[in-house]
């Protein structure tokens, strides 16, 4: 490790995914606050000290700034609204995680150094959506999650060699067994029906995404949101899907629909 005149330290470890290099980052840091940024996100100047003040104003654990995407150019973000209202507790954030599709990326959140040494690192046996299972560990820990909607952070997209672009069969079994694991997460602290439901809606989301690229690990996704509320099912098709699948099916018809997308794509004026 070499100390910078900046107190920033460079760590140096065999590559064994970006869970490990957090996992090891941890470890060698020393606050009382942890933000991650990946080497491509953005923060604004005052995003830290707002996010700490508010931690310590209300005595939390773990909160989110508002965020968004950008392609090249960090002052083209579109900003994602940040949820209401701004504090979620956690079976409410969890339940419209997993029904709505509720998403904040690694980098919007700043966590009490304490609240990760008691709810546990990333899991390195993940690798795509690793970032999803470990917040949600983290918030069903805290109990709540805060958003600092004047704090914000820049979520850079489209990159070809990003990991959340990998579609390895190891990639696609860790996106299942992640929402499986966050699908348990949730119904540790929250068994009503709502949430079961919840839970199969969050499943069939993932099944969907799966099914273009890998048959069976889609098939046992979909199996899997069944058995947590009966009838999951994908309601997000375009028009596509919803006129495929009554004959052929939801999972050859998202299969269908994935392919003309991307034709359309290439088809498209340049």
């Amino acid at each position: 490790a070499k100390e910078s005149r900046h107190a920033a330290i460079a760590l140096h470890q065999t590559n064994r995914g970006a869970s490990s290099a957090r996992n090891h980052a941890f470890r060698a840091s020393k606050g009382r606050f942890i933000q991650y940024l990946d080497a491509d996100d953005l923060i604004a100047p005052n995003k830290l000290a707002l996010q700490i003040a508010s931690l310590e104003a209300h005595d939390e654990s773990i909160n989110a700034s508002a965020w968004g995407r950008f392609d090249k150019n960090p002052e083209w973000t579109e900003f994602v609204p940040v949820p209401e209202p701004s504090l979620l507790t956690a079976s409410e954030y969890l339940r419209r995680h997993l029904a709505e599709g509720l998403m904040t990326h690694p980098a919007a959140f700043v966590v009490r150094r304490d609240l990760i040494e008691r709810a546990g690192g990333f899991r390195e046996d993940l690798s795509l959506n690793d970032d999803g299972e470990f917040f949600a560990r983290l918030i069903a820990a805290a109990g709540r999650i805060r958003f600092i909607p004047d704090a914000r952070s820049h979520y850079r997209s489209n990159l070809r060699n990003s990991y959340s672009a990998r579609r390895t069969l190891a990639s696609l079994r860790s996106a299942a067994t992640a929402m499986i694991a966050t699908a348990d997460i949730a119904s540790s602290i929250d068994g009503s029906e709502r949430m079961r439901r919840a839970q199969g809606q969050g499943l069939a989301r993932v099944a969907a995404y799966l099914a273009p690229h890998n048959r069976a690990i889609a098939e046992a996704t979909m199996a899997e949101a069944n058995a947590r509320w009966p009838d999951s099912a994908w309601t997000e098709g375009t028009r596509t899907f919803r006129w495929f699948a009554p004959w052929v099916g939801w999972l050859l018809a998202r299969r269908m629909e994935f392919h003309v997308a991307n034709l359309r794509k290439l088809l498209a004026p340049r």
